[in-house]
């Protein structure tokens, strides 16, 4: 078996979504550098009816099964303890110490719509929805889940 490294994305580009329910596929293809098609053809779909509300989507099994085909894993997601605290005052430190914050991680978000994949490189947040700017910080987030990442090589 490989070593388990630290990475940094292959792009470091920001990749709009194509869809309103493609941005899990738009953030993995933002991790590989890879097309989000390419994410598409991976998982043989490109969007189908998830949760009980039946809107299209994908799921996190999906995006990992396709990450571990490109050598990424995707690790034990971080559910924070309070989603109002600031990530630069002292709550910050609890996260920190189960996942570096300066690694990069996919991180679900609180939407209008529900919920919202982003990138977050290390250093700052890659949002792959069209209308949003290029980069962003985590306070601008409502974090609800951490999915740190890591390279199998």
């Amino acid at each position: 078996m490989g070593d388990v490294l630290p990475f940094k994305s292959k792009s470091n580009q920001r990749i709009e979504q194509p869809t309103p329910w493609s941005c899990m596929p738009a953030v993995a293809a933002m991790i590989t550098g890879e097309e989000v098609s390419d994410v598409f053809i991976q998982v043989g779909h490109e969007g189908k009816p998830v949760g009980k509300d039946g809107r299209l989507g994908f799921t996190i099994c999906e995006i990992a099964g396709y990450l571990a085909s490109r050598s990424y894993l995707i690790g034990k997601s971080f559910i924070p303890r309070t989603t109002t605290a600031k990530w630069n005052n002292p709550s910050k430190f609890a996260l920190s110490i189960i996942f570096p914050s300066t690694d990069p991680a996919m991180l679900i978000v609180k939407s209008s719509n529900g919920t919202h994949a982003v990138f977050w490189t290390g250093s700052v947040v890659l949002d792959p929805h069209p209308e949003r700017p290029t980069s962003r910080d985590l306070d601008d987030y409502e974090i609800l889940q951490w999915w740190p990442i890591v390279s199998v090589a």
